[in-house]
């Protein structure tokens, strides 16, 4: 977006360019198919456009809440939950929408969904490992809960170190595993040389534990695609003995269709809720 998309007509008046209503402007080039489901469910009249990274999105975000922007923006709740309130009443806003966990691909990579990933890959027409799938993921959790305090701290504080990063690959036991290493772990966390306070630590754990939500949907979206392709891998290879090539690009096909599979549950309803917050009467 160039800067006179910034002044708030050009924002307003995109929705008519495309015949729309409204707009609702979102970060990455994963963002508008995934917002697009809850939006076409609701028959809203709505422009969605991404527009190339958080701080765009930002600029955006000052734009409605400091002066009124008749726009909406749906933004990653990230670790939102874990910092002051102060930080999250900013995004308390009618016309910014939030994800349900971290990102979106905290709702995409629900046991459900990828249940039925495996299923075509696999090629069965019966097919049902969800309760085990559910189990790895538990698994991971357990495993990523002392590096995901420890990233959450050092994002909160402003820490120059990024904990997590945008793969869990340098953690797993090798290349082609699903399961995290903890010597691995203990040494990373080490050589970070972060020394967060005992109090601080558990601050975070008791959020854990008072939270609805399981760590997989607050765990960095990003940080666990390298785990879920694995996992995908180990199924095709246990059921079919056959070794597969999938990316992120693929994985995110595979996936993004597939969320009316979990359309029971409160993550769903999450969205619906957030997207019936837009209003163009």
């Amino acid at each position: 977006m160039d800067s006179l998309e910034y002044s708030i007509e050009a924002l307003e008046a995109k929705a008519l360019f495309y015949g729309k209503q409204t707009i609702l402007f979102v970060e990455g080039i994963d963002d508008p198919l995934f917002w697009d489901q809850f939006i076409t469910s609701l028959n809203l009249e709505v422009h969605i456009e991404e527009v190339g990274g958080g701080d765009n999105l930002e600029k955006i975000i000052d734009k409605i809440v400091d002066e009124d922007a008749n726009v909406y923006v749906a933004i990653d709740r990230d670790y939102i939950d874990f910092y002051d309130e102060h930080v999250g009443n900013r995004r308390n806003h009618q016309r910014i929408l939030q994800t349900y966990g971290h990102s979106i691909e905290n709702t995409l990579y629900h046991p459900k969904i990828l249940n039925e990933v495996i299923k075509s890959y696999v090629r069965l027409t019966v097919f049902d490992e969800t309760k085990e799938i559910d189990s790895c993921i538990s698994t991971f959790e357990s495993d990523v809960r002392t590096l995901l305090i420890y990233d959450i701290l050092s994002n909160k504080l402003q820490t120059s170190k990024k904990v997590l990063g945008d793969s869990c690959m340098r953690h797993l036991k090798n290349s082609k595993s699903t399961k995290l290493c903890s010597e691995k772990i203990q040494k990373y966390i080490e050589s970070l040389e972060l020394n967060f306070s005992e109090i601080l630590i558990e601050e975070i754990n008791t959020k854990f534990n008072d939270s609805n939500k399981r760590l997989s949907s607050i765990i960095k979206g990003h940080f666990l695609t390298t785990f879920i392709i694995n996992l995908i891998k180990s199924y095709v290879k246990k059921f079919r003995n056959k070794e597969i090539t999938l990316n992120t690009d693929n994985l995110y096909s595979e996936v993004i269709n597939k969320i009316t599979l979990i359309s029971n549950l409160d993550e769903y309803k999450h969205y619906i809720n957030e997207c019936e917050k837009i209003n163009y009467a």
